[in-house]
């Protein structure tokens, strides 16, 4: 069962991130169940199917839909969520449907605008669609997309400027394209420097031109975005292997801030302290344990950072960014077990059907040496022509 993790601010809930893979089908509502000021948001029945063995080529198993990606609005208004070729827009204040739209390709993520009515959608061909989405409640059939741009390799990540003028995407093939919005035809400038898969981005807040990237080569970089400008690399490597899965900003002060980062099989997560005053500064700060082997997605909201992994019990973890450190919830880790429990069944289900060793080794490319062999026929040519 796709599973929501959200936590109440204020008066109003807000949806952090998406948990795992799947979602039932059937109805247009958004059951919460509460639990002092935490929430489990299930997407209880949102596809309005009974039998079928597959929606838009999406698979259905055991009634349940892939769900791949998904954002939540600045303001927490709404809530958007892909399964494989279909985009599902809620309302959060009311927990209903707002719209669905099909999708030309399997998608790889998903953002909205800060203005809150467009959504930027990636997928998996390396082409992003832009829905525009400010007057659904008023029509009874949604716009359709647009082309946005194309790589010519699978997009990973998208993301729009916090003053929504450029929208990111990073692929494959270690670039990060830097394009005008909505006009995206206007390429603004490349970030190159990567070796590998560019797997994640953020933007700190007290940088509004800076930009944070994440890549399959082990190294974090930091960039001028606007003019792509490469400010500095950090290697965050272990070992040849090393896939750094995703990675947030904690800021500090008006002029520095935390990049907390997880990596693929690594049960730490491992923290570093950038200062802009001056010149920029980057430092690693500390690795904090966090009770996982595989740690696949990291959410902030406020001062609370939630990790979220494939391992039993622990599929969210909790912890707090107090006097410039991490440590773990004791409480809330409880309260989170124990609503993990109710569906561990359906999480265990989910994680078998995607072994965690084959999770992300597609976005490694193969490193393929044929030098040898061509050496072996070049000798194998020399001494058939001294014959």
């Amino acid at each position: 069962m796709h599973s929501l993790l959200a936590h109440c601010s204020q008066s109003r809930p807000c949806i952090c991130k998406s948990l795992l893979a799947s979602v039932p089908t059937g109805t247009d509502q958004l059951t919460i169940p509460a639990d002092d000021d935490y929430y489990l948001y299930l997407a209880q029945k949102i596809f309005p199917i009974a039998d079928a063995k597959s929606v838009q080529g999406t698979p259905v198993t055991d009634g349940n839909i892939p769900m791949v990606c998904s954002s939540l609005s600045s303001s927490g208004k709404y809530f958007a969520a892909c399964t494989n070729k279909t985009l599902t827009l809620w309302d959060v204040s009311s927990c209903t449907r707002v719209a669905s739209y099909d999708l030309a390709r399997a998608a790889s993520s998903v953002a909205f605008s800060s203005s809150e009515d467009m959504i930027v959608i990636a997928d998996k061909s390396g082409d992003a669609y832009l829905f525009r989405v400010g007057d659904v409640p008023s029509k009874l059939e949604p716009s359709p997309p647009e082309l946005l741009l194309g790589h010519v390799s699978m997009l990973l990540k998208i993301l729009i400027s916090h003053d929504d003028k450029y929208v990111l995407t990073c692929d494959r093939d270690e670039k990060i394209r830097v394009s005008r919005f909505p006009n995206a035809y206007n390429i603004e400038t490349y970030c190159l420097g990567h070796e590998d898969s560019v797997t994640c981005l953020n933007f700190p807040k007290s940088s509004p031109c800076m930009l944070i990237s994440g890549s399959s080569d082990g190294t974090l970089r930091l960039w001028n975005f606007t003019t792509g400008e490469l400010l500095h690399t950090q290697d965050c490597s272990l070992n040849e292997n090393t896939l750094i899965v995703d990675l947030v900003s904690f800021q500090v002060n008006s002029t520095s801030f935390v990049v907390c980062v997880i990596m693929n099989k690594y049960s730490y997560l491992r923290v570093f302290s950038i200062d802009v005053s001056d010149s920029l500064k980057c430092n690693f700060q500390e690795d904090v344990s966090i009770p996982c082997s595989s740690p696949r997605a990291l959410l902030a909201n406020l001062d609370e950072l939630f990790v979220l992994s494939y391992d039993s019990p622990h599929f969210i973890i909790a912890l707090k960014f107090v006097n410039n450190t991490f440590t773990l919830c004791a409480e809330l880790n409880e309260k989170l077990k124990d609503v993990a429990r109710q569906f561990n069944d359906d999480f265990l289900s989910i994680t078998a059907q995607q072994p965690d060793d084959k999770l992300l080794s597609h976005l490694n490319k193969r490193k393929i040496d044929d030098t040898q062999d061509y050496y072996k026929r070049k000798n194998e040519r020399l001494l058939a022509n001294s014959k």
